[in-house]
């Protein structure tokens, strides 16, 4: 029951994405540009609700005790079902896809399109941009554990944030990879209280 708030967590998020590619809340337009960013926000919806419905089984079905993350539970709970290894392997591709769209967002500007950075937060400009491309970079590396995992149909080898930070840690250079991708989790952090503040709707 543990994972039940975080399942309706995730769904409720995914149906915000949904409604922003479907509504284009953020006037990305209909130019092959800003139908890329709404397939963008549509497949990061639909990678949210793939995890969210897992974690919503995990938690009022298959939560047997065992050990592990709960990243490794629902994928786990998800290879015994049919075609799990699948969905699994698409979670990861989505992944994937959302990381490099993050990287991409901060070459493309495109961060900037629905935020008033007036003032105060032409400061945090730097800071924001580390955030979520390094945010894109750790969603990258999450989305290659699940792939891992899907074709080894080794839950095992799925690795949630916090067991690739870990991952990060045994690496050569660990320490200063793990502070570096530590501080992007604060970095976006910071880029999501200036979007509260700061959010421009298309009507402003």
């Amino acid at each position: 029951m543990r994972l039940a708030p975080v399942a309706l967590g995730l769904f409720l998020y995914a149906l915000w994405r949904y409604q922003q590619a479907a509504l284009d809340t953020d006037d990305q337009g209909t130019d092959a540009k800003g139908i890329l960013a709404r397939l963008g926000m549509f497949s990061s919806g639909t990678s949210y609700a793939l995890v969210g419905f897992a974690a919503g089984a995990v938690a009022f079905d298959a939560d047997d005790g065992g050990g592990g993350g709960k990243t490794e539970e629902t994928a786990k709970w998800l290879m015994e079902q049919p075609f799990g290894s699948w969905m699994v392997g698409l979670a990861g591709l989505c992944l994937l896809g959302i990381g490099a769209a993050q990287i991409w967002r901060t070459q493309s500007n495109q961060w900037k399109k629905s935020l008033d950075l007036s003032g105060w937060v032409q400061r945090a400009k730097p800071v924001i941009e580390f955030g979520i491309a390094g945010r894109g970079v750790l969603f990258g590396l999450i989305g290659l554990f699940l792939l891992l995992g899907a074709a080894s149909a080794d839950p095992s080898d799925v690795k949630g944030l916090a067991a690739t930070l870990g991952w990060i840690r045994t690496q050569p250079f660990g320490l200063p990879l793990f502070i570096a991708a530590s501080a992007t989790i604060g970095a976006y952090g910071i880029y999501s209280g200036v979007q509260s503040l700061r959010h421009r709707f298309p009507d402003d």
